[in-house]
């Protein structure tokens, strides 16, 4: 065999062992860690929302996700930071969610004072709304979706897709305006009546 060969082979067998190595860390760490780590989470937040099970879960993956974990100085420290914050976060999620039903609700009530032909048209209103977020590209749905529906941060948009915040902010410029382009164009369609 020649000497290139080899230190592929070489590189080869190092990958192996440092993927066997970083699973055998992340499971060393599960078992020690994952039973107080769900028991801090319960005492913090009951039941949920955030389900602590799910927590957990997700807190496990992401750190399993991360190169070089083997760097970090304290993962038991840095586990629980990352539970705190996805729980954090998934509140904040849930309380948008929740203000956004409410919000709903609050003009579905308004609606029963205007009447049927009133909720008729809010009702196809929202449908075109509806329509034209899915008929974005696909980019521009996603970031819409998680900034504007979920409220993600362009910082949690950006960690968790890997794009740029740059990009991030244009394309959900284009989103913003092409939803804007085609509500003036239904509502002109429809008579300008807003």
């Amino acid at each position: 065999m020649t000497k290139n060969v080899i230190s592929e082979l070489a590189v080869g067998a190092v990958n192996l062992f440092k993927k066997q190595d970083h699973h055998r860390f992340c499971e060393s760490l599960y078992k020690q860690h994952a039973e107080k780590l769900l028991a801090y989470l319960r005492r913090l937040y009951g039941s949920g929302p955030p389900d602590p099970e799910d927590t957990l879960s997700e807190v496990f993956l992401k750190f399993s996700q991360q190169k070089n974990i083997e760097a970090i100085q304290n993962p038991k420290s840095y586990l629980y930071k990352m539970a705190i914050n996805h729980s954090l976060n998934q509140i904040n999620q849930h309380n948008t969610a929740k203000k956004y039903v409410e919000s709903v609700l609050s003009s579905t009530e308004q609606a029963i004072v205007y009447g049927p032909d009133q909720i008729l048209e809010d009702h196809d209103k929202l449908h075109r709304v509806g329509k034209a977020i899915e008929n974005l590209p696909k980019k521009q749905k996603e970031i819409f979706v998680r900034s504007r529906l979920q409220g993600q941060t362009f910082a949690q948009i950006s960690s968790e897709t890997g794009w740029s915040l740059a990009d991030i902010s244009r394309q959900l410029k284009c989103a913003l305006e092409l939803l804007m382009t085609q509500h003036v164009s239904n509502d002109e369609r429809d008579g300008g009546d807003e």
